[in-house]
């Protein structure tokens, strides 16, 4: 289906450009106004975004930090790079605690990190078509996952445990919670696949973002397709659903980020000139402010009107 206006649109002011911080990820902390940025100078900050301001900056990683995740608590947050380290550190002290072993870890760089919904694990998606299921205590991957050329984007845990990852094999794959054999397989139905997708908080819907421009929505547990919304006139590189699962955001390598009411399926709300590659996007956890990067992948933070929080 082709989007239509609808007069009950979002309001969204921008409130800052931060143009000394050029993006490559962004993370929004599980409530407030807290999220986490990482930047082409190899270095992470933990911003306030209602304050503008930085309360921590993390540095140390060698190579282009792509992968970003806040523990369900806030208090810790795991960082992975292009070098494939992975690395956990203290949100209120800025201090690194762990690192994570490379020996049996991935062999090429980190795209994208998720916690399991109680902490304990979190899995890594590298670019080596493998995802790694992780104990947060520490020590060697306890599961592996393999692609086998499914090219894995992205990855959530559900409520159940299961992993949900975006792929250009089909789409979308659910893992089972146990063993992490393929529970069920999502296709998009172009053959180009997903370069990512969000999960609502229940684990009852996601929005993939599609090789082929379009937003699909899913009813995860019965599997069906819900809508396909003709999103983009490019590929849609990322989708960010907002608190309380009621908006999705998609940006894309057209250069325009829009906003999508996920019960009537209609655009509510856009923002162009925006990065057209290592594009950011992210709600924070209070639902009252939007994340983004512009044309020149500068860092900037829009306030939503209304607040879309749980």
């Amino acid at each position: 289906m082709s989007p239509e206006p609808n007069t009950a649109a979002l309001t969204v002011t921008r409130l800052k450009t931060f143009n000394h911080i050029r993006t490559t990820a962004a993370v929004a902390g599980p409530k407030g106004s807290v999220f986490a940025v990482a930047s082409e100078d190899k270095v992470v900050r933990i911003m306030d975004a209602a304050k503008l301001t930085s309360t921590q900056t993390l540095k140390g990683h060698p190579r282009t930090i792509y992968g970003l995740a806040f523990s369900p608590d806030g208090k810790y947050l795991l960082t992975g790079d292009e070098s494939a380290r992975i690395w956990m550190w203290d949100t209120k002290t800025g201090k690194k605690i762990r690192e994570f072993p490379r020996d049996k870890g991935h062999t090429r760089g980190i795209q994208a990190i998720a916690f399991t919904k109680d902490g304990k694990k979190f899995a890594s998606v590298g670019q080596d078509d493998v995802i790694k299921v992780w104990n947060t205590s520490g020590g060697h991957p306890i599961a592996t996952v393999k692609g086998m050329g499914a090219n894995f984007y992205d990855a959530q845990f559900l409520p159940t445990g299961g992993l949900v990852t975006a792929t250009l094999a089909e789409g979308m794959r659910i893992y089972e919670p146990k063993n992490f054999g393929i529970a069920a397989k999502f296709n998009v139905g172009s053959g180009q696949g997903c370069n990512g997708m969000a999960v609502n908080k229940t684990g009852s819907t996601a929005v993939s973002a599609g090789r082929d421009g379009k937003l699909v929505m899913w009813n995860v547990r019965s599997r069906e397709k819900i809508v396909s919304i003709n999103a983009h006139g490019d590929w849609v590189l990322q989708v960010a659903m907002a608190p309380n699962g009621k908006v999705a955001g998609s940006v894309s390598t057209d250069g325009n980020l829009k906003l999508w009411d996920l019960k009537t399926y209609k655009q509510i709300g856009s923002i162009a000139n925006q990065a057209m590659i290592d594009q950011v996007i992210a709600f924070t956890g209070n639902g009252k402010y939007l994340i983004t990067s512009d044309s020149m992948n500068a860092l900037q933070v829009h306030e939503v009107s209304p607040t879309q929080a749980r």
